[in-house]
C-alpha cells in the first residue's frame, strides 16, 4: 500500500501544489532543522535557567514549551511562533516536560494547549523534516522515533489527559489531541490527519488510533480524502468531545472537566485505561521503527522529494536544499 501510494504522488503532483496554499498550516516548513543533541532534556533547561527540576513552584518554562501547575493538574502550553510547527526539538520538549510531570506525584492530570496568539493548536510536523533531500535517514529515524515515543507516552499515561484545541488542529496536532483521554475545541476550528492530501500516506498507528475512536467507516473515508473536519462535525462523530464559543472559555472548560475525572479514585480508572489502551499501545511501540522505515521509503523517492520541495519553496522561507542522501 505504502508503495502504491509514493507512485501515485507524481500522478498528482500538479492539482496538490495548487492546493497548498489552502493546506499551509497543516505542515508548515518553520525554521531549520535541529541535531538531536540540540533538544535539551528538561533538567538541563533547569540548570541553564536556574528552575528548581521540582518546578519549585507552580511555573516552569523551556524554549517552546510552559508547564504551569494548578494544584492536582498541570497546563502544558506549546509556545513555538509562528505556528508550532513539530521538529525533533518540540516533540523532545514536549516528551521531557510531560515525563518529568508523570514522576511528580503532585501531578494527576495534563491540558494540553497552545499558548501562541493565532487560532492554532499546532500547524502538524515539519516539512523539513520530512523532505528527505533536507535531512538524512538516521535524521529521520530520530525524529520519528521521539515523535513516537512521545504521543505512546501521552496515549498509554496513567495521568487523565485532555486536549484544548484554539482552531486548527491537523496532521501531528491532531495525533497528539487523539491521544489524549478528552477534547475540547473552539468552534472555529478543525481537526484531521491530511496526510493524503499531501500525498503522504497517515501513519499505520495514527489509522488505527483515528479508527478507534471514530470508528472504521468513518476513518476511511477521512483518511483517504484527507479531510479537515470542522469543529461541529468533529463533535458530532466523536473525535471532539465538547465545543466552546471562544477561545477565552477553552482552557477554564478543560479544567472544569478535569476535576470531574480527577474526583474518580485513579486506580479503577487508571486500570481500566490500560485494558483500553495495551494493545495499540504495544503494537505501536514494538511497530516504530517498521513504520519509520516506511515512511523513509515513500519520503527518499526523487518525485516525492520534488513534491514535498516545491511544496516549501512555495511556502517561502525556504533555500534551494542540499542533498544529503
Amino acid at each position: 500500500m505504502l508503495s502504491l501510494i509514493c507512485q501515485c504522488i507524481v500522478t498528482f503532483g500538479n492539482v496538490l501544489v495548487s492546493t497548498y496554499r489552502v493546506f499551509f498550516f497543516f505542515f508548515q516548513a518553520e525554521d531549520g532543522i535541529r541535531d538531536a543533541q540540540e533538544s535539551r532534556g528538561l533538567g538541563d533547561v533547569y540548570k541553564r535557567q536556574g528552575i528548581n527540576a521540582e518546578y519549585g513552584g507552580v511555573r516552569s518554562e523551556m524554549s517552546f514549551v510552559t508547564v504551569s501547575i494548578e494544584g492536582s493538574h498541570a497546563v502544558l502550553s506549546l509556545n513555538k511562533d509562528p505556528v508550532n510547527s513539530m521538529d525533533t526539538t518540540l516533540w523532545a520538549q514536549i516528551y521531557a516536560a510531560f515525563t518529568q510531570l508523570e514522576q511528580d506525584p503532585r501531578v494527576r492530570g495534563v491540558v494540553f494547549t497552545s499558548g501562541l496568539k493565532k487560532d492554532v493548536f499546532t500547524a502538524g510536523l515539519d516539512l523539513k523534516e520530512l523532505h528527505a533531500p533536507s535531512t538524512t535517514h538516521p535524521r529521520l529515524m530520530n525524529f520519528w522515533r521521539t515523535l513516537s515515543k512521545t504521543l505512546i507516552a501521552i496515549y498509554s499515561s496513567g495521568m487523565v489527559t485532555i486536549a484544548a484545541i484554539p482552531g486548527a488542529c491537523p496532521a501531528g496536532g491532531c495525533c497528539l489531541a487523539l491521544c489524549c483521554d478528552y477534547r475540547i475545541i473552539t468552534a472555529k476550528g478543525g481537526m484531521g490527519l491530511n496526510e493524503a492530501q499531501l500525498g503522504i500516506p497517515v501513519p499505520r498507528h495514527w489509522i488505527r488510533l483515528m479508527a478507534s475512536i471514530v470508528g472504521a467507516r468513518k476513518a476511511d473515508y477521512i483518511l483517504q480524502t484527507g479531510v479537515i473536519v470542522p469543529s461541529p462535525e468533529a463533535e458530532q462523530m466523536g473525535m471532539v468531545d465538547k465545543l466552546v464559543a471562544t477561545r477565552t472559555e477553552l482552557v477554564p472548560a478543560a479544567e472544569a472537566e478535569m476535576k470531574k475525572w480527577l474526583r474518580l479514585p485513579d486506580v479503577g480508572r487508571q486500570a481500566t485505561k490500560r485494558e483500553l489502551r495495551a494493545e495499540l499501545a504495544d503494537a505501536w511501540t514494538q511497530g516504530t521503527d517498521d513504520e519509520a522505515a516506511g515512511v523513509w521509503d515513500c519520503l527518499r523517492r526523487e518525485d516525492t522529494a520534488a513534491l514535498l520541495g516545491k511544496v516549501m519553496a512555495s511556502l517561502g522561507g525556504t533555500k534551494k536544499p542540499q542533498a544529503k542522501l
